[in-house]
């Protein structure tokens, strides 16, 4: 019998999801949950995640096959199950498609006090969980007494250095009582009650009012003491009651996933089985959550960013043609995407071109003939020219983040090869990126 595997790791600011790391650190980058507190004996809908075999966030089943999180604790392409009750127990199952919404924002890999606002994520199961109660979200009050639910470590042992280390993770489900102190548009900020807060762990656990129901998602910290319980730790939880709009359009998206890729046999092996810790293992081996971004990034769904300005007025013409100068039938410019602005180029090709964009943020291309108005691509990462036509591209962030672009031509005929190549490299630079955010940063619990 597999059993499942705590990790700690090396974060640094976020409110708590597991990354690959050592077993000992300071207790800023240390996984934990609810330190203090009490056992959460009610409430069987508030469970955690398995991140590759790991307990490694708290979550909330909403709907018998819907599970609502952090969208820090999802980000990265992997297997994910969901796991109710007592950890060593095992009973998963596996999350078969995941909706990040589309405006959140990685924190820089530096970590620091970051403002999130957009972290949530909706998860959907491979099958209905009947076996506990979803948890009802409601409306998000902006004062008054809450309590927090969360999975991982259960104490904080505090050095003189001011540094420490959190212990108990993954082994119990816990709640703390704290009152909210704030908010913003779209985030509670809540501080905890003496000798007890959220830490890392909890991401992505449910904040429940008086009545039981869900009124926020624990996101990130919101200040350099993180979770010690002496500092009566102030966390910053992302409202529910702002995200209707994503959680309408991430089910719709969700479901179209789901009838273009229906669940495999009932027959064959699954994760979702409830063998104990066996389940816990299976969901490291297969295959990985699908993405909805694509759907969630449609016009008409309205989850994007508007920009608040544009520097079309000062867009270049490029010429993917012979010229004097040379073959310039491949070629790339490479520009920065300031905050909240779309970029926008010409490109005249003479032949049959293939386009593609490279990024380590969300940018995609908008892509029209010139003076047509209806679009030959939307939020496109690769896209076919025709040659002897000009082509307006608009270069957007459906989050609205400061990125670098790269934009490559090449003739069409060259375009599988080298986009392939491009892609690789580009996957490359990701998961590296991707490591050294899940090292050193992390701005949630």
């Amino acid at each position: 019998m597999a059993r499942l595997v705590v990790l700690w790791s090396a974060l640094v600011v976020a409110a708590g999801c597991v990354a690959d790391g050592a077993s000992e650190v300071e207790t800023a980058s240390v996984e934990g949950a609810v330190i203090g507190g009490r056992r959460a004996v009610d409430d069987a809908g508030a469970g955690y995640l398995v991140r590759d075999g790991v307990v490694s966030c708290s979550a909330s089943l909403v709907e018998p096959d819907l599970v609502l999180t952090a969208a820090h604790c999802v980000e990265r392409q992997q297997a994910f199950a969901f796991g109710w009750g007592e950890v060593r127990d095992g009973r998963t199952v596996r999350v078969t498609a995941r909706a990040l919404h589309p405006r959140y924002v990685m924190p820089p890999k530096n970590g620091g006090v970051a403002f999130q606002g957009f972290d949530v994520a909706l998860l959907r199961l491979e099958r209905p969980v009947d076996e506990v109660a979803p948890l009802t979200v409601g409306p998000s009050p902006e004062s008054g007494s809450v309590r927090a639910i969360g999975y991982g470590a259960t104490s904080y042992v505090a050095r003189d250095d001011g540094t420490g280390e959190a212990h108990g993770v993954g082994t119990d489900r816990r709640s703390a009582e704290g009152v909210i102190v704030g908010h913003n548009a779209t985030e509670l900020f809540v501080r905890f009650r003496p000798r007890s807060s959220t830490c890392y762990g909890d991401s992505g656990g449910p904040l429940l009012t008086a009545d039981g129901t869900i009124a926020a998602v624990l996101s990130r910290f919101t200040e350099l003491t993180r979770c010690r319980p002496r500092d009566r730790s102030l966390m910053g939880y992302v409202r529910v009651d702002t995200m209707a709009g994503f959680f309408r359009e991430a089910k719709s998206c969700l479901s179209r996933e789901a009838e273009a890729s229906p669940a495999e046999d009932a027959g064959g092996a699954s994760a979702s089985e409830d063998t104990g810790g066996a389940s816990a293992s299976e969901a490291s081996r297969v295959a990985e959550a699908a993405d909805v971004a694509t759907c969630l990034r449609e016009e008409a769904r309205g989850l994007c960013a508007p920009p608040r300005f544009s520097d079309r007025a000062f867009a270049g013409a490029v010429r993917a043609d012979r010229a004097d100068r040379g073959d310039l039938r491949s070629g790339a410019t490479t520009f920065e995407l300031a905050d909240a602005a779309e970029h926008a180029v010409r490109i005249a090709p003479a032949e049959a071109t293939t386009l593609a964009i490279a990024s380590r943020g969300d940018a995609r291309m908008l892509v029209r003939v010139d003076g047509e108005a209806e679009p030959l691509a939307t939020h496109a990462s690769r896209v076919e020219l025709a040659g002897g036509r000009t082509y307006e591209v608009v270069v957007r962030s459906c989050n609205g983040a400061k990125q670098r672009v790269t934009l490559r031509w090449t003739p069409a005929a060259e375009g599988d090869a080298s986009t392939a190549e491009g892609d690789a490299s580009t996957a490359e630079r990701d998961a590296s990126a991707s490591a050294e955010r899940g090292a050193a940063t992390a701005a949630s619990p």
